[in-house]
């Protein structure tokens, strides 16, 4: 049966429930398609309801680890720079890290043989990285042979920012500003939070607080979460690796890496930048919609980025809200956008 779709004001009343009034929620949506911007929405206050200022589409958000997507790409670049190999190990660059048949590209497609769904509270701006390194040890326990099968490991890229760093001998912001940010034109697309004004971007929240969750404000940068950005500016970076009008920065070779496009296909569910459809069972936030090639990448935050270069679409899903980071909400959300009518 032929699905009729969804008109702007059903998807605009569809997702206004979903954001309590006189609460710090937020949601941003926005749907890039026929090569624009085709649909977008926007509810919420910044980061105090006393504010009473709406959020905008310039409005950064913490958008958790859909960090990992432009890290990985930033990693892709200094490869491309003759820097490094991915398909160099780990310890060439990290002498401490605890296993040496481990590579970059198995760290950064999840199949370094690591699993476990612990995390460690990332550190304030005052607070030592190193021990927020030490704390993260006891996740690096070998549960499975390298390259054998994809499991999330949720600081596998704060290992990777390190590496980056090292061969660069620049900080991964200053890099990733240079890389891509700049010639994307991601004018609100930042891991450094310091860059931004008191209740200009919106925090993480629990519905009951009157504020923003002031434990995610002001931290330091790990690569592997907690980068700023907005539905504008990740889809900037999707219609750049779309490549509609063949104008694109971004080289042809990182384009095929992070697609996961037939010369680069990885033998599991991720390429080496977004988690693929792959097996549904183990993925299941994509819509039954999204074609076979479509990739995308969640975050803890209550956001989702997307893109299906069969379809020529891409979406994101931006919100302050952990609880909304469901994989059933976000297949249902991305099943309407995919049959939104003009």
């Amino acid at each position: 049966m032929r699905h009729n779709g969804f008109t702007t004001k059903d998807i605009d009343d569809l997702l206004a429930q979903l954001v309590p009034e006189g609460s710090p929620a937020c949601l941003s949506v926005a749907l890039w398609k026929h090569n624009r911007i085709a649909y977008q929405y926007i509810k919420g206050t910044y980061a105090s309801v006393r504010s009473w200022r709406d959020i905008t589409p310039s409005t950064p958000f913490n958008i958790g680890s859909i960090t990992k997507v432009i890290t990985s790409l930033v990693m892709l670049r200094m490869e491309e720079r003759n820097l490094l190999s991915v398909q160099d190990k780990i310890v060439d660059y990290l002498p401490t890290f605890p296993h040496d048949d481990v590579t970059i590209e198995q760290m950064m497609t999840h199949s370094g043989g690591y699993e476990t769904i612990q995390t460690v509270l990332w550190p304030k701006w005052n607070e030592s990285m190193v021990k927020f390194a030490a704390q993260l040890g006891p996740l690096l326990q070998r549960k499975y042979e390298p390259g054998t099968r994809t499991c999330y490991f949720p600081h596998s890229h704060f290992f990777l920012m390190q590496i980056i760093e090292k061969v660069s001998g620049q900080k991964i912001e200053r890099i990733a500003h240079r890389e891509l940010f700049q010639p994307l034109n991601m004018k609100h697309t930042t891991y450094d939070m310091r860059r931004f004004k008191p209740r200009t971007y919106v925090l993480p929240c629990t519905l009951y607080l009157e504020e923003g969750d002031l434990r995610y404000d002001r931290l330091r940068i790990t690569g592997d979460s907690n980068l700023y950005s907005t539905t504008h500016d990740l889809l900037k970076l999707a219609q750049a690796l779309l490549n509609p009008y063949g104008k694109t920065p971004l080289s042809q070779s990182l384009i095929d890496r992070a697609l996961g496009n037939e010369a680069f296909k990885q033998p599991h569910a991720h390429t080496s930048v977004f988690f693929k459809k792959g097996d549904v069972a183990l993925f299941p936030f994509f819509s039954k919609s999204h074609s076979p090639a479509v990739v995308g990448h969640t975050g803890f935050t209550g956001c989702m980025f997307w893109i299906d270069p069969e379809q020529e679409i891409a979406g994101t899903i931006l919100s302050n809200m952990p609880p909304f980071n469901d994989a059933a909400v976000y297949a249902n959300l991305n099943e309407i956008l995919l049959h939104w009518k003009e």
